[in-house]
């Protein structure tokens, strides 16, 4: 038996060990699929396409430029993944890459997500124009270039914040992008050898484009950036480049507003107070700031109204919030003559429900725990435990009353309560109350 038993061991750590010598990539490829294609897309670059719509794109350097090769009866793709543009879904570039190819997935249509890597430096013209479900894009502060087109009609995008670093937009790069509505253009652009660094009709048709904020100085005479957008647009107060026919040119039925680029934007923080389940907004100092501006809104790239002027402190509660709902804010320094700092982060947030207040005493000796009626509540919980600190238990959930009496507490014993506001939204729910406790005296 003992033979036996030493076998079925020594078979056990010979499977361990065979499983830790497998490679990962073949359980990786398990959750991948199989590979529905592959092959070389630059001198040092390769792509692998997985039957899970993963694209992976490892190597070095640069990939391959695609152009369109005309031929008698119209145009012809090179891509030599052109027959499953339709597959991929994700695309994930390896470090090492340093450039994204002319065209390299230019119409893929249910691509959702592309990962690219630190090191990068420049996407290629039009390589990710009309992804069309494409809803976001980090770029890497290691980018230089963004080349005409790269994201022209991807119609999902919400946000483009171009990295410090970035010296070149160009022509038509987000153009078409419908849902786009919030731009940031850095300092890193800058004219060079007498070329405007920023092309014609960048952000041209995206009705939707609200705020635009620049930070970069202006050297050149501006460009139809911005034909049929409407946003409101930040400036540096103090750069005599934002002339009034800079501003034509540039976006003709924008709002223009200066802003003081020596303010850095508030950070701002979101909490709920305990005790009324409202928003509590903090954020730290701004020097040379004599008062700070608070705006709300209902959705994130919605209208925001102005809630409060705040002198003299840092901090803002929302008393007015509804409970349930959730809010997006941002916070605007103001110096002394009158000049904001810029808008650029927004925090969002729930109201909560406010913490029950909780009485106790006993009825007929056993334990009886009453509590204010919270607005917005639908329920409240009762949860009860043996020492203060112990494991509490859900006794019971209480609709259309606002008290609760322990009948099965056992006489002599001590118990501790604590009650919670229930929303319908459980994202809202209110804190534990105070905890209470008292002795069963029947």
């Amino acid at each position: 038996m003992k033979n036996l038993f030493k076998k079925s061991i020594a078979c056990l750590l010979a499977v361990v060990i065979c499983l830790t010598l497998i490679p990962a990539s073949v359980f990786a490829a398990e959750t991948e699929g199989k590979v529905i294609d592959s092959g070389e897309c630059g001198k040092n670059a390769t792509y692998t396409l997985y039957e899970s719509g993963l694209m992976k794109i490892s190597g070095k350097g640069q990939m391959y430029d695609y152009p369109e090769k005309h031929i008698y009866h119209g145009v012809e793709d090179t891509r030599p993944y052109k027959d499953h543009l339709d597959k991929i879904k994700e695309v994930v570039i390896a470090k090492g890459i340093t450039y994204i190819g002319a065209l390299a997935f230019r119409n893929c249509e249910n691509l959702t997500k592309i990962t690219l890597p630190a090191g990068l430096k420049t996407i290629g013209a039009v390589s990710m124009a009309s992804c069309k479900k494409l809803k976001s894009i980090d770029i890497p502060a290691s980018v230089t270039s963004i080349k005409s087109g790269a994201f022209e009609r991807c119609e999902s995008l919400t946000e483009a914040i171009i990295p410090e670093g970035v010296q070149e937009i160009g022509h038509c790069a987000f153009f078409g992008c419908k849902n786009l509505k919030k731009v940031v253009i850095p300092k890193s652009i800058k004219q060079k050898n007498g070329d405007d660094p920023l092309g014609d009709e960048i952000f041209s048709y995206c009705p939707n484009l609200e705020t635009v904020i620049f930070r970069c100085n202006v050297t050149w005479s501006g460009s139809r950036i911005f034909d049929e957008a409407k946003a409101v647009i930040y400036y540096p107060a103090n750069d005599p480049g934002y002339t009034d026919s800079f501003k034509r040119a540039t976006g003709y039925d924008c709002t223009w507003v200066p802003y003081d680029p020596e303010f850095t934007e508030p950070v701002v923080k979101s909490s709920n107070v305990a005790s009324s389940g409202k928003i509590k907004l903090t954020w730290n100092k701004v020097e040379g700031a004599v008062k700070y501006k608070v705006y709300r809104s209902t959705a994130k790239f919605g209208k925001y109204s102005l809630m409060k002027t705040v002198t003299g402190g840092t901090s803002y509660t929302n008393t007015n919030a509804v409970p349930g709902k959730y809010y997006y804010y941002y916070v605007l320094a103001v110096g002394a003559d009158g000049k904001n700092s810029a808008r650029h982060s927004i925090v969002g947030r729930t109201c909560d429900l406010a913490k029950p207040v909780v009485k106790i005493t006993t009825a007929s000796g056993k334990p009886k725990l009453s509590w204010n009626k919270v607005e917005g509540a639908v329920s409240y919980k009762v949860y009860r435990a043996t020492s203060k600190d112990g494991k509490y238990t859900l006794m019971k959930t209480v609709k259309n009353a606002t008290t609760y009496t322990n009948l099965n507490a056992v006489k002599g014993k001590t118990y501790y309560y604590k009650v919670m506001a229930v929303h319908s939204k459980s994202a809202a729910n209110s804190p534990y109350s105070a905890v209470k406790s008292i002795k069963c005296t029947k």
